[in-house]
C-alpha cells in the first residue's frame, strides 16, 4: 500500500486529456478518469466518483456512482453515506468552487462533514480520503474520492495541481452535457493551430481566430513537449480564451488528427451591468475561489482576473468581495424602471441570509458573520463591537468550523446561497 504522503502528479496531465474525451456515457467517462488517475491517487482501496447538482445550497448526487478497484466494504459504506438528503457531508462541498486534498486539508479541522465521513466509513477501516471536487459554473459538479486506511498528507503544490485537474474535469462535464444536447463544434483546427472550419463568431472575427489558433498551439505544446512537467504543462493548458472554448480530439477517416473546438463558457445568470469575463470571475470568487484560481479556471492572467473583479465591484457599487456574494449566490431579479423618458433595468439582489446557516450560530457569531458579508475586516468589526481583533478572529474561526467553510468568500456563499435554484 502507498505511504500516507505519496500522492503523486504523474498522471495529472493524462487525467485532463481523458476528461476531454466525449465518447460514451457519463459512467464510461468517469471510469476513464478513475483508471488514469488511480496510478497516483489510489491508497490501496480503489477510487470512486460521481456527479451532482447544487440546488438551494445543497449538493445532491446524480447517478451513476462509478468505482474502480474499490474495496467491497468501502463501496457498501460509501453508498450508504448519503441515505438522507440533504446530506451534511455533501453540503460541505456546496459553497466551494474547488475542493482538493485530504479530509483535514480540504476542509477545516473539526468540520462535521469530515468527521461524519470518517464515522460512516469506520466499518470499512477508512480513516481518511483524498478528495477532488469542482463545480462547472452551471449548477453541476464532479467528485472523485480515494479512501485510505491511513492519514493522508499532501504537498500544497500537489493539491494545487490536482485542483487544476478538478477544474478541467468540471469544464469537461459541462461540455459533455452540451454536446449531448446536440451542440456542435464551432471550429476545427489541426495540432499546429491551422484553422480548417469555423462558424459563428469565430467565422466573423479574424482576430479571435488568430488568438484561438495561438491558444490551441500553446495547449498542444503543453500536452506533448511538457509531459514530464505536468505542473508547467497545466499552467499553459488552461481554458482557452477567457474560458470561452474547450477542445477535444477528433480523428478523421484518413487517420489524421484534428481538434474540435466547442464554445464552453459557463452560462451563469448575469447581473446586467457585467461583461462575460467579469460575470465568470465574480461567480468563482463568490464560491470562495482565489483570484489566482479564478484566473486559471478561465484562462486569464492573474492581473486580468483581478482587473475584471475590480471592474465588477465598481459597476455593482460594492466596496468588497463579500458584498458581491448576494449578486451571485442570492435571489436577484431585473426591475424595469421608467425615469422621465428613459427606461432603466435595475438589478435587485436579495440580501436576506440563509436561516438554516444562521441557526447554527450564536447571536454574536451571526452579527460577526453579517459584518464579514458586508466586507468589513476583523479590525473594523472589532472596533464596531468594542472588542479585540483576537476575539473577532476566534469567533470567525468558530463560524468557519460550524458552517464548513475555509474563507470569507466561502462564508458569503454559505450565507446567501439558500434561495437560488442552480
Amino acid at each position: 500500500m502507498p505511504s500516507p504522503s505519496s500522492i503523486l502528479t504523474r498522471t495529472a496531465l493524462a487525467t485532463v486529456e481523458a476528461a476531454y474525451s466525449l465518447e460514451g456515457d457519463d459512467a464510461a467517462w468517469l471510469e476513464r478518469l478513475l483508471r488514469v488517475a488511480r496510478l497516483d491517487l489510489d491508497r490501496g482501496f480503489g477510487l470512486y466518483a460521481a456527479t451532482g447538482r447544487i440546488e438551494r445550497g445543497h449538493l445532491f448526487p446524480r447517478p451513476p456512482f462509478v468505482s474502480v478497484d474499490l474495496d467491497p466494504a468501502c463501496r457498501r459504506h460509501a453508498l450508504a453515506l448519503h441515505g438522507t438528503m440533504p446530506c451534511p457531508i455533501l453540503d460541505a462541498f456546496a459553497p466551494r468552487a474547488v475542493v482538493c486534498g485530504a479530509l483535514d486539508e480540504a476542509w477545516p479541522r473539526k468540520l462535521s462533514g469530515a468527521q461524519l465521513y470518517r464515522d460512516g466509513m469506520t466499518g470499512a477501516r477508512v480513516v481518511d480520503a483524498f478528495l477532488l471536487f469542482a463545480q462547472d459554473g452551471e449548477g453541476g459538479a464532479v467528485k472523485i474520492v480515494a479512501p485510505s486506511t491511513t492519514a493522508i498528507v499532501t504537498h500544497p503544490r500537489t493539491r494545487a495541481l490536482w485542483g487544476r485537474v478538478a477544474m478541467h474535469a468540471a469544464s469537461a462535464l459541462r461540455l459533455r452535457h452540451r454536446v449531448a444536447a446536440n451542440e456542435s463544434a464551432c471550429a476545427v483546427v489541426d495540432p499546429d493551430g491551422r484553422l480548417h472550419e469555423a462558424s459563428g463568431e469565430l467565422a466573423r472575427d479574424r482576430s479571435l481566430r488568430v488568438r484561438l489558433s495561438r491558444a490551441v498551439k500553446d495547449a498542444e505544446h503543453a500536452r506533448t513537449a511538457l509531459k514530464q512537467d505536468p505542473e508547467r504543462a497545466l499552467s499553459i493548458w488552461s481554458a482557452l480564451l477567457a474560458g470561452r472554448y474547450s477542445v477535444v480530439d477528433r480523428w478523421e477517416s484518413d487517420g489524421r488528427r484534428y481538434l474540435a473546438v466547442y464554445k464552453n463558457d459557463p452560462r451563469i445568470p448575469d447581473p446586467r451591468a457585467l461583461g462575460a469575463t467579469e460575470r465568470a470571475v465574480v461567480e468563482l470568487v463568490a464560491l470562495g475561489a482565489s483570484t489566482k484560481e479564478a484566473a486559471y479556471a478561465l484562462g486569464l492572467s492573474t492581473d486580468a482576473a483581478a482587473k475584471a473583479l475590480e471592474q465588477a465591484r465598481r459597476k455593482l457599487g460594492v466596496k468588497s468581495r463579500g458584498e458581491l456574494t448576494p449578486f451571485v449566490a442570492g435571489d436577484r431579479a431585473s426591475l424595469s424602471v421608467r425615469v422621465g423618458t428613459a427606461h432603466l433595468d435595475v438589478l435587485v439582489a436579495n440580501t436576506k441570509m440563509n436561516p438554516e446557516a444562521l441557526a447554527r450560530l450564536t447571536e454574536a457569531e451571526r452579527e460577526v458573520a453579517s459584518a464579514v458579508s458586508r466586507g468589513l475586516d476583523n479590525a473594523a468589526i472589532a472596533l464596531a463591537r468594542g472588542t479585540s481583533v483576537r476575539t473577532i478572529a476566534n469567533q470567525l474561526r468558530r463560524i468557519f468550523e460550524k458552517l464548513g467553510v475555509k474563507s470569507r468568500g466561502e462564508l458569503g456563499a454559505r450565507l446567501f446561497r439558500w434561495s437560488r435554484e442552480a
